[in-house]
């Protein structure tokens, strides 16, 4: 069953991939503990966006979405699930498409997906990496986005949804993340990084907790204080 459905929301997924997976998780079983947030009138960002499900979800609630997706097949998945959930074009008025990588501002980066060696890696073929995948892949030049960028196009948002693979530790540090009133995502053990640096930068601000193994990869969640 496609308990999103329960939502009164579709979306199309493309078979043999972790897109069922992603949209269940995050929609159906609310993995980022979004449900009963007041976000109706509130901007919000959903960093790392793959097809669309938590920005989809949000707008479907009343909130402006800015969603950020550097892998072209995936944009295009998120505009056909925009159109499956809003058909009206006035309906596009509070939603902000961002072909980027999340990162430092005016910025390039390469995006490593769609690797084939083996079943896992078909599966996910659609999350990106920074190419320590390994075996033939694709590869795509993209543009980097800054929070502080957001910031200054658009304000500060209301809620941030940050799971980018290892790329969210660019806005993590990043100043303008501490007037974020929430963030949720998911934080990795890359180029150095440790959980306990996350918990420095945002417990001075904000009320933290995490799940998963202390080495990482886990999820976590920052209410401002």
């Amino acid at each position: 069953m496609d308990f999103w459905r329960k939502r009164g929301l579709t979306f199309e997924v493309r078979p043999d991939t972790s897109d069922w997976n992603t949209v269940e998780a995050a929609v159906g079983e609310d993995e980022y503990g979004l449900e009963g947030i007041d976000v109706a009138g509130k901007f919000c960002i959903d960093a790392g966006a793959h097809i669309g499900s938590v920005g989809v979800w949000l707008a479907s609630r009343g909130a402006k979405v800015a969603f950020i997706e550097p892998i072209p097949e995936n944009l295009s998945m998120i505009g056909r699930n925009i159109e499956l959930n809003f058909p009206e074009p006035e309906q596009w008025e509070e939603i902000i498409l961002y072909n980027d990588a999340v990162g430092p501002a005016r910025g390039q980066t390469e995006i490593h997906y769609a690797y084939t060696h083996d079943e896992n890696s078909r599966h996910h073929a659609f999350i990106g990496n920074d190419g320590d995948g390994g075996g033939e892949h694709s590869v795509v030049a993209v543009q980097t986005v800054s929070l502080g960028q957001i910031v200054e196009e658009h304000g500060t948002p209301f809620l941030v949804k940050l799971d980018c693979e290892g790329g969210e530790w660019d806005w993590i540090l990043e100043p303008e993340l501490r007037d974020v009133q929430l963030i949720v995502g998911e934080w990795h053990p890359v180029k150095g990084h440790v959980l306990s640096e996350l918990l420095i930068k945002l417990e001075a601000t904000h009320d933290v907790t995490t799940t998963g193994p202390e080495a990482g990869p886990g999820g976590f969640r920052a209410e401002r204080r």
